[in-house]
C-alpha cells in the first residue's frame, strides 16, 4: 500500500484533514438516505455460511454491481470500523423480532490528497468498476456475539465518497480527477436487500 493510499484511510478515520477531504459525516449519508433516488450500484450481502452456532464468528463479503452506464470508480473499501459515513460500506446484525441492532463492520473510504495526487490514486488503487460489472469486497470478520438462537438479519448500506470541507471546490476536484481517468464517482446511498441467517444451539445442547 502506497503512503498515499494509507493516508486516504487515516484520514477518513479520524477526520482530521487539510486541504480536500472526501472523508465523512454520518448526517451527510443520512440526508441522502431520506432521498430515494434511483440505484447506482446494486449490493449483496455474501455471508460465508447459512446457518452458525450460537457464539459463532460470521464473516461476509458484499458484492457490488454497476446498474449505470457509466464506469463507476471508488477506493477499495478498508474495514474494521463501526460508523456509519460517507465513504463507507456499512453492515448491521439484529436479531429478528427484537429490534436490537449491532454493528457488524464497515468498509471506509475516505481521504484528503491534493488533486494531482487523488488523480494518481484513482488511476493506480481505485476499483473501476464497468456497467453491469461486479466487485465483490474481501472477507470481514463480524465484531458481535451471536449470542441468541434464532433468526439473525444482515444490513449493509454504502454510501459513496463526498466532501466535507471547502465543499464546492473540493467536490469539483474530485470529479475532475476521476473524469481524468476516465471514472465517474458514485453519488447516491444503496442498501442490499437483508439477508437472514440463523443461529442454532451448539451440538452438546440440542
Amino acid at each position: 500500500m502506497t503512503a498515499v493510499a494509507r493516508r486516504w484511510g487515516t484520514y477518513s478515520v479520524v477526520c482530521v484533514i487539510a486541504g480536500y477531504s472526501i472523508c465523512a459525516y454520518s448526517q451527510n449519508a443520512e440526508k441522502k438516505a431520506v432521498h430515494p433516488q434511483a440505484p447506482e450500484l446494486r449490493l449483496r450481502i455474501i455471508p460465508d455460511n447459512e446457518t452458525y452456532f450460537l457464539h459463532d464468528k460470521i464473516v461476509t463479503r458484499t458484492e457490488f454491481v454497476n446498474l449505470t452506464d457509466k464506469t463507476l470508480c471508488f477506493p477499495e473499501p478498508a474495514q474494521d470500523c463501526e460508523v456509519t459515513s460517507s465513504g463507507s460500506l456499512t453492515t448491521t446484525s439484529e436479531p429478528v423480532g427484537t429490534g436490537e441492532r449491532d454493528w457488524f463492520h464497515c468498509h471506509m473510504d475516505g481521504g484528503g490528497a491534493s488533486r494531482e495526487k487523488l488523480v494518481a490514486e484513482i488511476e493506480q488503487h481505485w476499483i473501476k468498476l464497468a456497467p453491469n460489472a461486479a466487485y465483490i469486497t474481501k472477507s470481514a470478520e463480524a465484531q458481535w456475539d451471536l449470542s441468541v438462537v434464532g433468526q439473525w438479519r444482515l444490513k449493509a448500506t454504502y454510501a459513496p465518497p463526498e466532501c466535507a470541507f471547502n465543499i464546492v471546490e473540493c467536490t469539483k476536484d474530485l470529479k475532475s480527477a476521476a473524469q481524468a481517468v476516465g471514472c465517474t464517482v458514485p453519488e447516491k446511498v444503496n442498501s442490499a436487500d437483508p439477508v437472514i441467517v440463523n443461529v442454532v444451539p451448539p451440538p452438546e445442547q440440542k
